[in-house]
């Protein structure tokens, strides 16, 4: 078992270094150049979607083909070796899992998730058998209840703390019907007292997971299809202009994935190693309000500071402006969340840096505009197999691009070119373009957003690959092999930045078979559909995923007033 690092060297080029009042942190110890791996950190403890379990390996987290597992039904391995790898685990779960999964559907819909809710019990209870929580490096991980055990008593009924609280609870019923799957030193079937202490145990488990687990993206849409807690990693902390990036690779049958850290510039000896635990295209008071809901903390790093300047507020405003730079509400307020208090406070500081209210004939059109968006559930696209969209589904996901083309066009003429909304509309298209089928659509759309990409995000972003490798289909689809042929080149180029050029190469000419097409996804001992078919023929999410698992609205444990409430509360 990988023991938590004390201050000092971590491998060669990385040292951790404790700071007063900031914690722990990744300091480069000599020059380190851009595209370096600075550090590699196997996984502690991992887990697959429930939603991806018949397509993805357990243990190894690679797409396979996989055995399920004839206990539970849910769970697959790739090989032997990863069966036995995991049965350490999985051994005490496998009956458990269908007990877990009822308790946990009972809780609430918002706590269920799509069984995302099983995969951090299951998380948390396998950190908690393997004792990480005494004399080991787990339990120093960064946590908004560190050292603060009566903040977390006083909290545990309140609603930004509904989520973990149930998804314990659930944990705690589970294992006192099957023993082992918590610590026996947990005496879960003890009184009251017992059972108090052991919920605020799992609470904070389940709080350290949420700010220290990374999503594991598989490599050929980066999508996550997994989690895992990389506790070397975990050190590394944010900044909205990092100097790295982290990337999930693969290292076969009976081995974890492993976290490498890669330098995105030059980075001198010295200075910290950053990440971004956010997307870093957003304006700095959506950035800062997602920060402060996710991780607990209001960021304050440089570019935070100097994005909350007057220039640097007046910079970001073409992101929510119409074509003459003036504000538009309808725009801010997609970026704060509608009716939200923080609304006000960016309008007011926009005002007060002489930047004027966009004509109320503008404002109202783009209202309608969105309005009608919301009413047609032109946003409203399913992760489904692109055989879903075959017969009156295709023709629906065509009738909806032309009218989401339309209303682009339509937004077009009235905000900035720069604005967020026309990013949103041109990914949302790009899904509907490749599930109706429309191959010169997909390749315009991608070349569009490839453009807006290399502006809006660092050169080694992880959805240029996905992008470039669907434009390159759409291409070849089109027989314009010339271009494909350059495309392609341009992905091996890109796919090789990012240290994947040992992998399988991927065919980006390949045509999706009839049978693949036609096959039926089924349903896991969950009752979840799993994805069989190969993510190529999937509708696909273009917008950058944070590598740091940043929950949806629906899934984040607390809400953005929890951090100020913990400061009022100490």
């Amino acid at each position: 078992m990988e023991e938590f690092p004390a201050e000092g060297a971590l491998g060669s080029g990385v040292q951790v270094v404790g700071r007063e009042g900031q914690g722990r942190s990744l300091v480069a110890s000599r020059q380190l150049l851009a595209g370096e791996v600075a550090l590699e950190a196997p996984a502690l403890v991992s887990c697959v979607f429930p939603l991806h379990a018949a397509s993805y390996c357990a243990f190894c987290i690679r797409r396979q083909p996989v055995d399920i597992c004839s206990g539970c039904d849910l769970v697959g391995y790739c090989s032997q070796r990863c069966r036995e790898a995991d049965s350490p685990d999985h051994g005490v779960e496998c009956r458990a899992i269908r007990s877990l999964s009822g308790c946990l559907r009972e809780a609430d819909s918002d706590v269920w998730h799509q069984g995302n809710a099983l995969l951090d019990a299951l998380l948390v209870a396998r950190i908690a058998r393997a004792e990480l929580l005494k004399d080991s490096g787990a339990a120093l991980l960064a946590s908004p209840f560190m050292g603060r055990p009566n903040v977390l008593r006083a909290m545990l009924k309140a609603p930004s703390l509904k989520i973990p609280v149930a998804i314990a609870e659930a944990t705690l019923a589970t294992a006192s019907e099957f023993p082992g799957l918590l610590p026996e030193s947990w005496k879960c079937r003890l009184n009251t007292q017992s059972r108090q202490a052991n919920l605020e145990r799992l609470v904070a488990i389940l709080m350290q997971l949420q700010i220290n687990a990374i999503c594991v993206l598989e490599h050929m849409w980066f999508e996550p299809v997994g989690e895992a807690l990389f506790v070397n990693g975990a050190l590394a902390n944010h900044s909205c202009a990092p100097n790295c990036q982290f990337m999930t690779c693969f290292g076969g049958e009976g081995v974890r994935p492993v976290l490498k850290l890669r330098c995105l510039r030059d980075i001198a000896p010295g200075e910290d190693l950053t990440v971004s635990y956010d997307d870093q295209a957003r304006p700095v008071w959506e950035r800062r309000a997602r920060l402060e809901s996710s991780h607990w903390f209001l960021c304050k790093c440089a570019r935070c500071l100097e994005d909350l300047s007057r220039e640097g507020l007046r910079r970001q405003s073409c992101l929510v402006a119409d074509k003459e730079g003036k504000v538009l509400r309808a725009l801010l307020e997609r970026t704060v969340g509608n009716g939200a208090p923080e609304g006000g406070k960016v309008l007011r500081a926009l005002q007060s840096i002489g930047l004027e209210l966009a004509k109320e004939a503008t404002e109202g059109s783009l209202q309608s505009l969105l309005a009608e968006c919301g009413k047609s559930k032109l946003f409203a696209v399913n992760f489904l197999p692109l055989a879903a969209a075959e017969g009156p589904a295709k023709v629906q996901a065509k009738v909806l691009l032309r009218r989401l083309r339309t209303v682009e066009k339509q937004v077009a003429e009235l905000v900035h070119p720069d604005a967020s909304i026309l990013f949103e509309l041109q990914s949302v298209a790009l899904m509907h373009a490749e599930a109706a089928g429309e191959m010169s659509s997909v390749a315009d759309l991608c070349q569009e957003l490839i453009l807006k990409y290399e502006s809006r995000y660092h050169g080694f972003a992880f959805k240029l690959c996905s992008l470039l490798g669907l434009r390159a289909r759409a291409l070849y689809a089109l027989k314009r092999d010339s271009e494909a042929a350059s495309v392609a080149a341009d992905l091996k180029k890109m796919r090789g930045r990012l240290g994947m050029v040992d992998e399988i190469t991927v065919d980006v000419s390949a045509k999706i078979s009839a049978a693949d097409m036609e096959e039926e996804a089924p349903c896991n001992a969950i009752g979840e559909t799993s994805q069989t078919i190969p993510d190529s023929s999937r509708i696909r999410v273009v917008l950058d995923l944070p590598t740091k698992p940043l929950e949806s609205a629906e899934k984040s444990f607390v809400p953005a007033q929890s951090a100020m409430s913990l400061e009022s509360m100490d």
